[in-house]
C-alpha cells in the first residue's frame, strides 16, 4: 500500500514559498501563516542528534519555539511518538507545538485552537500538554503583534513573554474569524501560480 491509499493519509506534494522548497503544500502553509502573523521562521533548523523539526520560531529577548507539522489523522494516532521523539531530541529548554491541517475550537473559550504546545513550566521537569490560543500583547509594547499561550497554563506569552494578568489574554485574544482568515491568506500565498 503506497502513503496516498493509506486511510487518512494524503500523500506529501513538494512545494515552493519564498524560496524554500518544503516537502509538503500543508508546511508550506504553516510558513505562509507564520508570515502573516508575523513571526520569525526556519525550516528543518540544524538540531543535537537526528531529530529535525519542522521550523523554529524566533520570538524576542532571545525566546524560541519548536514547531512540527502533522496531519490532524496522522498526530492523532501517533501523537505519544510524535512528542516522545520531540522530548528526547529536543529536551525541555524550547517548547514545542504541533500545527495540523484542522483547528478545533477551545475548551474555555470561543476561539480556535492553533495546536498543541508542549512547554516545561512545572517543577518536574517534563513537557504538559496545552492548547495553543493565540492572542495580541500589543507590537509595541511587546515586540510581536501575535504572540501564543497555553489555554490552562500561565497565559504568558511564549514568544513575547507578555503577562498582565488575566486581562491582557482574554481580552486579546483572536477570533476565530480572524484566524480562519488568516489561515486563508497564507493558503492563497502558495497557490500555484503559472510562470509569466
Amino acid at each position: 500500500m503506497t502513503e496516498s491509499n493509506v486511510p487518512g493519509r494524503r500523500s506529501s506534494k513538494p512545494t515552493l514559498y519564498q524560496g524554500i522548497n518544503f516537502r509538503s503544500r500543508l508546511e508550506a502553509r504553516w510558513a505562509a501563516m507564520f508570515d502573516v502573523l508575523g513571526w520569525t521562521w526556519e525550516y528543518e533548523p540544524e538540531t543535537p542528534g537526528a531529530y529535525i523539526p519542522d521550523f523554529l520560531i524566533h520570538g524576542v529577548h532571545g525566546r524560541q519555539m519548536y514547531v512540527e507539522v502533522k496531519s490532524f489523522v496522522d498526530f492523532v494516532q501517533n501523537r505519544e511518538a510524535i512528542v516522545a521523539k520531540a522530548e528526547g531530541a529536543l529536551g525541555f529548554d524550547v517548547p514545542f507545538l504541533v500545527v495540523t491541517d484542522q483547528f478545533e475550537r477551545a475548551i474555555g473559550f470561543e476561539e480556535l485552537v492553533l495546536g498543541e504546545i508542549y512547554n516545561a513550566e512545572g517543577e518536574d521537569s517534563k513537557f504538559e500538554r496545552d492548547n495553543a490560543l493565540i492572542f495580541q500583547p500589543g507590537k509595541q509594547a511587546h515586540g510581536l503583534e501575535f504572540d501564543l499561550a497555553g489555554e490552562f497554563g500561565s497565559w504568558r506569552g511564549l514568544l513575547t513573554g507578555a503577562y498582565d494578568g488575566n486581562g491582557l489574554f482574554e481580552v486579546s485574544l483572536l477570533p476565530k474569524s480572524d484566524l480562519m482568515r488568516m489561515w486563508s491568506r497564507a493558503g492563497n500565498a502558495i497557490q500555484w501560480k503559472p510562470d509569466r
